[in-house]
């Protein structure tokens, strides 16, 4: 009955980690901006509110429109200011529309990306009316099948090809149900540390060994901690590949007891655990295949997130965070701090003076007057001073609203982005995701440097 419970449970563990990574399995979706997706709405039947409404009532919050738009900042001595007809307060409208002015524009955070989806399928029903969102689902190959490439290389450097190939189905199947490029480097740093674990599973103090060993708990166990920062729910799943490859390895330990229980004889290898090194000569080629996969795929990261690939299909051209240009119609932060500046110094400067563009280091003073021995004296004080501590007090101001704002959204796509009407798809972004691969791309190096550094000191071949 024993014996059983030892095949039952890994099996058990190994289908019903498969199964909740079909379950669980997801299709990355691309966007254009940080943390919102853009709904786009062609209606002759509903209005903006109306489009609100459903989006709302299938679970979205704090719905960015242009009926939510509110003057981000109202002069205490100055409440009411005329505005020139090129004001950010006019030019941020258009981030409410396409480029041909066609289709309202709306900002729902991400974390509401399926009741957007629903939202879109359901005003699509009404009569002449267009809705679909920037965000394009799209299986990205190349990160799964880095992982599988580097499975079957790592055949070459098991003594146990049998024992890999199972627990790598694992991982391979894993990275295929969960194509993101931290988690295809996670399933390499995994498949690395069983390398070098299927080289004492059969020996004696096993678990001992497995236990104290540095080098595995690093591969293993370190994507584990490192994947929280980039996803959670990635994280979880990559612990529930890890159990099922370990359970894949005790299934097959328990297969060859019973094997030679019944031959009745049990072959024992002289050496235990401890006394095989697990890092050798031959583990610095599999280091540089390590190092090689995860570049590769820290680099197609890299490359996508630095193009844009434009679809030839009815999609409008959307308001867009780009790298380079800018069209001038979409304004940036910097137009909302110039904005800004204009409004807050308004009370101190002459009624004909025009709004301008702030030059760097310019004052506004406040001009009092003194009697000094009958005398009268000019002082000035300083109020403003547009420097970078000013921009930094613009910052802090739209972070420390409470309510959401427009100003919010350009600010969190970074103070410097400029905005243009794209066709793109946009790209798939990790929080955090290209900090954690160049972690996972120097591990190998560490290991190989600090392998090369003990062959020079003890005067072993490297």
């Amino acid at each position: 009955m024993k014996s059983q419970l030892k095949i039952i449970v890994p099996v058990f563990i190994c289908f019903i980690s498969l199964f909740l990574f079909n379950m669980f399995r997801t299709i990355p979706e691309s966007h254009h901006w940080k943390d919102y997706l853009l709904v786009y709405v062609s209606s002759e039947e509903l209005t903006e509110d109306s489009v609100v409404s459903v989006l709302k009532k299938n679970g979205a919050k704090n719905i960015i429109s242009k009926s939510t738009l509110t003057i981000p900042k109202i002069s205490e001595f100055a409440p009411i200011q005329a505005q020139p007809h090129d004001s950010y307060l006019f030019a941020r409208e258009n981030f409410f529309y396409d480029e041909n002015k066609s289709m309202m524009v709306f900002y729902v955070p991400s974390i509401f990306s399926s009741a957007a989806q629903k939202s879109v399928r359901e005003i699509s029903a009404f009569k002449d009316t267009i809705a679909g969102t920037d965000g394009t689902p799209s299986f990205p190959w190349f990160y799964p099948a880095v992982t599988l490439a580097f499975s079957l290389l790592c055949v070459f450097f098991t003594d146990k090809p049998l024992y890999f190939v199972a627990l790598a189905f694992i991982h391979i199947f894993f990275a295929f149900t969960r194509p993101l490029a931290s988690v295809a480097a996670s399933c390499c740093m995994s498949l690395t540390g069983f390398i070098f674990i299927l080289k004492i599973c059969d020996r004696k103090e096993f678990l001992g060994t497995l236990k104290k060993s540095m080098m595995i708990f690093v591969f293993i166990f370190l994507p584990f901690v490192l994947l929280v920062a980039v996803s959670p729910l990635s994280s979880l799943f990559y612990l529930l590949c890890v159990t099922a490859a370990m359970s894949i390895i005790f299934l097959f330990r328990t297969i060859s007891e019973i094997k030679f229980t019944k031959n009745m004889f049990n072959l024992v290898f002289i050496r235990n655990a401890r006394m095989i090194p697990i890092f050798e000569k031959k583990s610095m080629k599999l280091m540089l295949a390590l190092f090689s996969s995860v570049l590769l795929i820290l680099a197609h990261s890299l490359f996508s997130s630095s193009l844009s690939y434009t679809k030839k299909d009815s999609r409008p051209a959307l308001p867009s965070p780009v790298k380079f240009g800018g069209n001038g119609v979409l304004p940036t932060f910097k137009d909302f701090t110039d904005w800004y500046w204009n409004t807050v110094v308004f009370p101190y400067r002459h009624l004909d003076m025009d709004f301008d563009v702030p030059e760097e280091g310019e004052t506004v003073y406040i001009i009092d007057y003194s009697d000094e021995n009958g005398k009268i004296k000019e002082t000035k004080s300083p109020v403003y001073t547009f420097n970078e501590d000013f921009r930094n007090s613009v910052e802090n101001y739209i972070l420390n609203q409470k309510e959401d704002s427009f100003e919010k959204i350009l600010l969190s796509q970074g103070s410097g982005t400029k905005f243009a009407f794209s066709k793109s798809s946009g790209i798939v972004k990790e929080r955090f995701g290209k900090s954690v691969l160049i972690v996972f791309m120097l591990l190998p190096l560490v290991f190989a440097g600090y392998y090369i550094h003990l062959g020079k000191k003890y005067g072993f071949s490297v």
